[in-house]
């Protein structure tokens, strides 16, 4: 099944009410099929719709009204971009096939391109990372829980240090630079960034080619949204950076 043949369908009741519409479908763990969608009802509030509870597939979802506002599976990787293992950027990931006869394969998309490829090379994560033929990924840390410790046992104070007043400990000063190295970091720049009034350095286009926004124009509330139901959001803030490639 590909990843994006559900985003953007209608949900609706079985008796054919509007529930919503799919904004992105998120994978299972072993990306073997979709765990659960991702859909904004009329009012645009998002919500979950696991798999289970959809009736049946076709050019709508009929499904019934049980929501969650707990996901399952991991996060849906359209539109996250992809990079050699030596940092190069190789495109957006425009296609997930998922591997409920085979094994997954990721579609890169660059420049009108297709790049495809399997899942034993692809590290996932908020960019993806491709490795060459042969070489194995790393696999994904384990977290391990911290040891519990025993607090220690605090000695008896002195009859001299009970008649002298305790020095008050002594505040750190802040650094006026912490702000500056945490704003610093990419992924929290992309996630603080006001789009509002921002040039695109790139065309944005949806799934099926039509443009959301061009180069040279101003993103307004529209193209936001535009963005967001095409889940293009991503690559539209992307394509304001002044190095997008």
């Amino acid at each position: 099944m590909q990843l994006t043949s559900l985003i953007g369908k209608l949900v609706l009741s079985p008796a054919g009410e509007k529930i919503g519409y799919v904004i992105a479908a998120l994978p299972s763990r072993d990306l073997k099929k979709v765990s659960c969608l991702l859909c904004a009802d009329n009012d645009e509030e998002e919500f979950y719709l696991p798999v289970k509870n959809i009736l049946s597939y076709g050019d709508a979802l009929i499904a019934n009204r049980s929501r969650t506002s707990i996901p399952t599976g991991i996060s849906c990787p359209i539109g996250n971009a992809v990079y050699s293992h030596t940092g190069g950027f190789l495109g957006t990931l425009g296609e997930l096939l998922l591997g409920d006869g085979g094994a997954p394969l990721f579609i890169v998309h660059h420049e009108g391109s297709k790049l495809t490829f399997p899942y034993s090379r692809v590290s996932l994560g908020d960019a993806l990372i491709i490795y060459p033929e042969g070489c194995k990924k790393p696999a994904p840390a384990k977290i391990t829980p911290p040891k519990k410790t025993k607090p220690k046992s605090q000695p008896e104070k002195s009859a001299k240090s009970k008649t002298m007043p305790e020095a008050e400990p002594v505040q750190p000063v802040p650094d006026p630079q912490s702000s500056v190295r945490i704003a610093a970091s990419p992924t929290d720049a992309l996630n603080r960034v006001n789009l509002l009034g921002r040039k695109l350095k790139k065309s944005v286009y949806d799934e099926n080619g039509c443009p959301i926004a061009v180069a040279g124009e101003r993103i307004t509330e529209t193209i936001v949204s535009l963005a967001r139901r095409s889940n293009r959001l991503l690559q539209l803030t992307v394509n304001t950076l002044t190095n997008v490639i």
